[in-house]
């Protein structure tokens, strides 16, 4: 078997008409112009500025939602509330040069903020690390979506079509954005609405395939191939829990 196929929003018409499964990655989309020196009439290095953020903002969208809680009592009392993820807020000040001089940092907070300093104030090595960081992807990333399909190509296309319009739709509306987050979070919703509520954009997806009708040598129908591809779907999805799946 050859190694999964990738795949982008610009080429999903390549990928098989053959039963199996997929999984999206969202990898960082880092061009050049996001970590090129240029220095100012002030003398500071704008890129190491707009690499900071380029870094602190693709660190938020992978940020967990708020754990839901309940709990009950005698006589029906009960109680109700949510957890925020904390830590995110401490990584966006490192990553962003802005911790005080009185934080508390443990060691390995304490040592990625100074290796970042190092890397941030060096153009080669802001171009090194995005290049890095992009080849990441999948090799050492995690899915954040896993599906089953009878037809790949036809499922792709339909993320696709639904991303596109579903972003047309929103297009610069702050407001419409903040309600379709707020939809994702109370329903879940498909792949493309919690992809567009994380705010990953056609250049941070990629969608890597399984054909499983090429493992199988023929052996069954595509009917079958896609039964068995469901319960392996299944098992990946509990295994990985990829944070864009269904909740």
């Amino acid at each position: 078997m050859e190694e999964p196929q990738l795949f982008t929003f610009g080429d999903i018409e390549r990928a098989p008409e053959a039963p199996g499964l997929y999984a999206w990655y969202a990898r960082i989309y880092a061009p050049a112009g996001d970590y090129r020196r240029q220095v100012g009439e002030d003398g500071v290095d704008h890129g190491e500025r707009r690499f900071r953020e380029l870094l602190a903002k693709h660190l938020l969208r992978f940020r967990l939602p708020p754990f839901e809680l309940r709990g009950q009592g005698t006589f029906g009392a009960s109680w109700r509330g949510q957890m925020h993820e904390r830590s995110s807020d401490l990584h966006q000040d490192i990553f962003l040069a802005r911790v005080a001089a009185d934080a508390s940092l443990d060691d390995e907070e304490f040592g990625l903020e100074k290796n970042l300093g190092r890397i941030a104030k060096d153009e080669k090595k802001r171009a090194f690390l995005a290049r890095v960081l992009t080849e990441l992807t999948p090799l050492v990333s995690a899915p954040i979506y896993i599906g089953v399909a009878k037809n790949l190509r036809s499922r792709l296309r339909q993320h696709v079509s639904l991303y596109q319009g579903l972003r047309d739709t929103i297009g610069t509306d702050k407001d419409k954005l903040e309600a379709l987050k707020e939809k994702v979070a109370a329903e879940g919703l498909s792949f493309a609405q919690r992809a567009i509520a994380c705010d990953f954009s056609p250049d941070h997806l990629v969608v890597a395939v399984c054909n499983v009708r090429d493992i199988s040598n023929g052996q069954w129908s595509d009917e079958e191939l896609r039964n068995m591809a469901g319960v392996a779907e299944w098992l990946a999805n509990r295994w990985h829990r990829p944070f864009a799946g269904r909740r």
